[in-house]
């Protein structure tokens, strides 16, 4: 084709690809018809394809910008799915993990008493109060007013590991719950990273292609000149983080 068959080509093009988007654009563009008649007729008079495709480049700058705004809208609501999703996963199993949260709390504190034995044993005479004071029941299998017999401290060394068995069995009892916690907490992070980097690779493509679409219409014809791969970096330098 000749320079001005190409443009009316590309004018054709650009009419019958638009045309029906303005009536229902989505998202909404900052393009009239009569703006669009007008890059339209203003293609079609060109005697060059690089003329033609420069008066079609505001063409190409509205619809950037119309994709990074429906970018940003798909990532704040995703970002709300995400966030609903994450409650109810809080929510369903808030229960658990708070009952989980006491008891390795109360596992801690009886391995700690354990050591009040191991103290009394090395010749700490208060030792043995502080761990009546940690655990009254104690009271139940020994009375350390007048001295603790090695009977007895058998008898509070088996108190206390049972006590420690009951806890573990306690917290075995509520692991799946845990376990299936984490697994959705897991999954649900896997699929925000999944569409925050397909975001950022769509973001990066459209302002690649139109500074691509830009240096050619402003007559760079050989591809080896227009460096996709160093545009596509320039446009995710400038890209907005997305994290």
């Amino acid at each position: 084709l000749s320079g001005p068959e190409r443009s009316v080509e590309l004018a054709d093009y650009l009419d019958g690809l638009l045309r029906p988007v303005l009536e229902k654009p989505v998202p909404d563009l900052n393009l009239t018809t009569e703006r669009l008649d007008a890059i339209v007729d203003d293609v079609r008079a060109q005697t060059n394809l690089l003329d033609a495709l420069n008066a079609a480049q505001p063409i190409v700058d509205e619809i950037a910008f119309a994709a990074g705004e429906l970018f940003d809208e798909t990532k704040d609501a995703l970002d709300k799915a995400v966030e609903a999703a994450r409650a109810r996963i809080e929510a369903d199993h808030g229960a658990v993990k708070e009952a989980d949260r006491g008891l390795r709390d109360e596992l801690v504190r009886s391995i700690h008493d354990v050591f009040y034995l191991r103290a009394h044993r090395q010749g700490d005479p208060s030792a043995i109060d502080s761990l009546m004071t940690n655990q009254p029941s104690l009271a139940e299998v020994v009375d350390p007013s007048d001295g603790v017999s090695p009977t007895e401290m058998r008898a509070i060394e088996e108190r206390l590991l049972f006590r420690l068995r009951s806890i573990r069995e306690l917290r075995d009892q509520l692991q799946p719950d845990i376990d299936l916690y984490w697994e959705q907490t897991r999954e649900l992070d896997s699929i925000a990273n999944q569409y925050n980097a397909a975001l950022r690779q769509a973001t990066v493509a459209v302002l690649a292609w139109s500074r691509a679409h830009k240096r050619l219409a402003d007559g760079v014809t050989d591809p080896a000149q227009i460096n996709v791969l160093g545009i596509a970096k320039k446009a995710a330098g400038t890209a907005v983080p997305i994290p």
